[in-house]
């Protein structure tokens, strides 16, 4: 099924939040691990960076009348588009501060800018801004301000390759403040001297450093100069990579050494599993680190030559599709799935024939999202790699599964690119749902009208809807609500309800029906509709969703002024609802 329907029904969800404030009035207030700027933080780190800003939308004092407070907001709110690798919106939201924030937070503001020019690429503007802080500072300035500006600025070389410049910085720094000044003059020292190419120096330096970024640079700086190998290596990752409180991008370079060392010994299965890690870690995001540069391509790399040692082994062909997809059913079959993925992969780039170009490519993408962190890896073997340097050149079943992965992620104008041009659902695709998932990216693209033709022209090609195909179409109608097309989501309504076999859907739709009339000012009707389906099966029903469309009904004659009728209706809806029990 394309679209689940909700566990709970949409308008005993709607009355949920509602219910729970009514009884909690009573209730002591106990402490609350999520309030307050610091909760914003724990629930961006939770996993709902999103929820998070939304809620800080609303929560943020005016900076006019409580500056001190909206500054620990905004300095979490920039903390958490840290964390979420939203540097363009952290640069938009920072581009110009209140009058009368203290200095201190400015000049912090103005690090992170940097930080987020660095991230996105941008070494001169980076420069530009530390620059203005080294101008501006004072003498109270303590000098481990000036050295974090500082090292910033040598990253800012690294990161254009402008490798003379970074180590004339570094030896004016260290001239300054001396060799051993702290661990992360260290590590920027080590930096350095591998982009310049002296590992067995950068390793003295490094060595004996704690923390993930140390263990990697150390690792990448042994295997250069021949003092790691390659299985001590693998030990050293597979062990540093369960340390506890280690960060995503630490996590991910110790990974893609342990990548580097299986392609050093020659072992391109154990590559494809680490780079995989890799992927799936970074989930779309760079590392920004010219060290460290994990790619689609190298993971595509790893998977052809796993395979074509397989091959080498057991006397396979290119060409022969047969021998190559069910090599990969077998291995499939014995859980050996990055075996099975290289062996999808070859075929898929260099099988015979079509038909089994395009089931390789399927089977690749069920394996990948089969497996945990899949789904991040597979969007960068298609949408991240110059073997398909254009969205057209990405086989059109796969562009199906990205754009459902794109939607999934509210990233509608990629969706969007993805579907563009496909006229037909790709094979084995059921061609309701790709049609449903097309006109539901129209709509939420902002192209409602294509959207709703499709939806009619779907309606016409089916006389009768079971409860699955229901339930998925009615998923579209909401996005119309969504966006404010009410008049037309009850069009669509209408058009539906005599194609529906199940009569508790039948009921429903008379629900959001109301939902729209409501929306749109028509009170009166809204309230019919919503007793319509109070009443549908009992003129007495008192189950929950009976109940939840009283309370709306009453609330709708409330609204068209028909203030005695909502106090009948009232009464009826509260006494069903629990404990809770009052009247108006």
């Amino acid at each position: 099924m394309l679209y689940k329907s909700p566990v709970y029904p949409r308008p005993i969800k709607a009355l949920i939040p509602l219910l729970l404030l009514w009884c909690a009035l009573a209730v002591p207030a106990t402490a609350d691990t999520l309030q307050g700027p610091s909760g914003m933080l724990g629930l961006a780190k939770a996993g709902a960076p999103g929820l998070a800003l939304g809620l800080m939308d609303r929560l943020t004092p005016d900076p006019a009348a409580q500056p001190d407070q909206w500054t620990d907001w905004m300095r979490v709110r920039i903390q958490v588009l840290e964390q979420a690798g939203r540097w363009q919106d952290l640069l938009d939201q920072t581009a110009r501060l209140p009058k009368g924030i203290a200095p201190e937070f400015r000049q912090w503001v103005d690090v992170q800018r940097a930080r987020a020019q660095l991230a996105l690429g941008h070494a001169a503007r980076a420069r530009t801004v530390l620059r203005g802080l080294i101008l501006q500072a004072g003498a109270k300035t303590p000098d481990k301000t000036f050295q974090s500006w500082q090292r910033l600025i040598i990253t800012s070389y690294l990161r254009e390759d402008r490798l003379q410049d970074a180590q004339t910085a570094l030896q004016r720094y260290q001239q300054d403040y001396g060799e051993q000044s702290g661990d992360e003059e260290q590590l920027l020292r080590a930096r350095v001297l591998l982009r310049l190419d002296q590992p067995g120096r950068a390793l003295r330096v490094v060595k004996g450093i704690d923390g993930g970024e140390a263990k990697a640079l150390e690792l990448l700086a042994g295997l250069r100069a021949g003092r790691i190998t390659p299985k001590q290596a693998q030990a050293v990752v597979e062990k540093a990579v369960k340390a506890k409180g280690l960060s995503d991008a630490n996590r991910a370079r110790l990974w893609y050494v342990a990548s580097l060392a299986s392609k050093v010994s020659h072992n391109p299965r154990s590559e494809a599993r680490q780079l995989e890690q890799v992927l799936a870690i970074l989930d779309g995001r760079p590392l920004d680190d010219r060290l460290f540069t994990p790619s689609a391509d190298a993971l595509w790399d790893a998977y052809l030559a796993e395979a074509q040692k397989y091959g080498n082994t057991h006397g396979f062909l290119i060409g022969d599709d047969q021998s190559w997809l069910g090599a990969g059913a077998a291995a499939t079959r014995n859980k050996h799935d990055v075996l099975a993925r290289a062996l999808y992969a070859l075929e898929a780039r260099k099988g015979a024939q079509a038909e089994a170009r395009l089931t390789a490519y399927r089977k690749l993408g069920l394996s990948l999202i089969k497996a945990p962190g899949g789904k991040a890896v597979f969007d960068a073997l298609f949408l991240h790699s110059k073997r398909f340097p254009q969205i057209a050149d990405i086989p059109p079943v796969i562009r199906h599964v990205l754009a459902n992965h794109a939607l999934q992620q509210g990233n509608i104008p990629l969706a969007s690119r993805l579907l563009d041009g496909l006229d037909a659902p790709p094979q084995g695709v059921d061609p309701f749902d790709w049609e449903l998932r097309l006109a539901r990216i129209h709509i939420l693209a902002g192209q409602e009208d294509r959207g709703i033709d499709l939806l009619y022209g779907m309606l016409a090609k089916m006389p009768k809807l079971d409860h699955d195909h229901a339930a998925n179409f009615m998923q579209v109608i909401f996005d119309l609500q969504t966006v404010k097309r009410n008049q037309q989501a009850i069009n669509l309504f209408t058009a539906l309800q005599p194609r529906l076999i199940d009569p508790q859907q039948q009921r429903e739709v008379l629900y959001w029906m109301a939902q729209s009339y409501g929306a749109l000012g028509h009170y009166q009707q809204a309230a019919w509709l919503y007793l319509r389906s109070a009443m549908y099966f009992s003129a007495d029903a008192a189950d929950p969703w009976g109940q939840t469309a009283r309370f709306h009904a009453a609330e709708m004659l409330a609204k068209a002024g028909l203030v005695d009728d909502a106090r009948n209706l009232y009464p009826v809806v509260v006494t069903g609802i629990g404990t809770c029990h009052t009247t108006p």
